[in-house]
């Protein structure tokens, strides 16, 4: 800076609220979420009901329901304080299904226990050679034209455009293609798994490069 000084430097002032904005953290989702409740207002819900999404999830008609899926959101990613329980069906919150593999562990119900479980068996292993040596930052230009890496590429890509187009359509007025949309998430899952499966003879396999198809 000071060798490159100019003889009369621009002042510029400085958008303290932008500071403001940036200072905004949130310690866990959970916090965003709780954040992001608090500051629904429900003067909003006044949208046509026949083009809520349901079956699949609760419809959002009024605040309280937008308050309650998010409480949904919530303990299905956290538990709640007293229980790592993340469904009514009694699946594990997400938080603590990510512990299991940490810990190498399952987490069982355990009377006791204070918290009413512990970890014990069976055993979570982690196998290194199923970590897969996907290529780092893919795109289509890695694979050779007319390649079975590039067929099965550009098949992962358009079966990505078409989940965003269902789930377009299913937000924006027609909820009934939600159904076909989870089909093709399925889809894009079976695509995934044979790309990254393919090797690609430079010590790397293939890997999805979640790439826009127009049509």
């Amino acid at each position: 800076m000071l060798i490159e000084e100019p003889d009369k430097p621009l002042s510029f002032p400085v958008r303290t609220e932008m500071f403001a904005l940036l200072e905004q953290e949130f310690q866990t989702i959970g916090d965003f979420y709780r954040d992001l409740r608090a500051k629904l207002k429900p003067e909003w819900f006044t949208g046509n009901p026949s083009r809520q999404v349901s079956s699949f999830v609760d419809p959002v008609y009024a605040l309280a329901d937008a308050q309650r899926a998010i409480d949904t959101i919530v303990v299905q990613g956290e538990g709640t304080d007293t229980s790592p329980i993340g469904t009514s069906s009694g699946v594990l919150a997400h938080y603590y299904r990510f512990k299991e593999i940490a810990q190498q562990l399952t987490l069982n119900p355990d009377p006791s226990s204070p918290n009413g479980f512990s970890f014990g068996p069976p055993g979570v292993p982690f196998d290194p050679l199923g970590v897969l040596p996907i290529v780092q930052d893919p795109a289509s230009s890695l694979y050779p034209p007319g390649s079975q890496v590039r067929v099965e590429s550009d098949r992962f890509n358009q079966i990505y455009s078409n989940l965003l187009r269902a789930l377009q359509a299913a937000f924006n007025g027609a909820p009934d293609q939600l159904a076909a949309a989870i089909g093709l998430m399925t889809d894009l899952k079976k695509q995934a798994i044979t790309l990254v499966n393919m090797p690609l003879g430079n010590g790397n396999n293939g890997a999805p490069c979640f790439e826009w198809v127009a049509t």
